[in-house]
């Protein structure tokens, strides 16, 4: 909740005129132009999520935001597209800080990248299901979900022994093509 609070507030236009550097530290609502709005509707968003609230939730509390505004509903997908990647970032940089706790790194020194495994799994994350390097590697700088709106995919701890015989040679190298361009999707960051 407090990584949401902390995103900035900006029009769509401002967040597809910044550089990947700094769209990760931005937050916006397609559709919507009013940045204090927009605001509102991040903290509304980490209350929810301070709260363990749902989608529902979150979509009553925008519809009461944009009803007091006087401005139009924002549609359910949208709302939807909103709440999956800002919780999915949230709880992808929680799992960060504490896999990368000291204790942790050494005890578990090796990372894995997983999907959901069904089919609404984009080809380019697909390809490095099960991709293994250590916790350590520069890889993980490029590949950490999430790497576009909707991406589910998470990053687990291993031990060594649980790690693949190549886990430990530089993971850039290994990449898959598809993967080193597409990963993460080039408008996302």
């Amino acid at each position: 909740a407090d990584y949401l609070r902390g995103l900035t507030p900006v029009t769509k236009l401002t967040y597809d005129g910044l550089s990947s550097q700094y769209r990760k530290d931005a937050f916006t609502v397609a559709g919507v132009n009013d940045v204090k709005l927009i605001e509102k509707i991040r903290d509304e968003l980490a209350e929810v999520m301070r709260n363990g609230g749902t989608m529902k939730d979150f979509e009553a509390a925008v519809s009461k935001l944009t009803t007091t505004a006087g401005v139009e509903q924002i549609a359910a997908f949208q709302l939807d597209t909103v709440f999956t990647t800002n919780m999915q970032k949230a709880y992808s940089l929680g799992r960060y800080e504490q896999m990368t706790q000291p204790e942790t790194t050494r005890a578990l020194p090796f990372w894995q990248y997983m999907t959901m495994g069904d089919d609404r799994v984009r080809p380019e994350h697909a390809v490095i299901d099960g991709f293994q390097a250590r916790a350590i590697d520069p890889v993980w700088n490029k590949i950490y979900p999430p790497n576009g709106f909707y991406c589910r995919c998470i990053v687990i701890a291993l031990l060594a022994r649980e790690a693949g015989k190549d886990a430990s040679e530089g993971g850039l190298l290994r990449l898959p093509l598809s993967a080193q361009v597409h990963v993460p999707q080039p408008w996302f960051m």
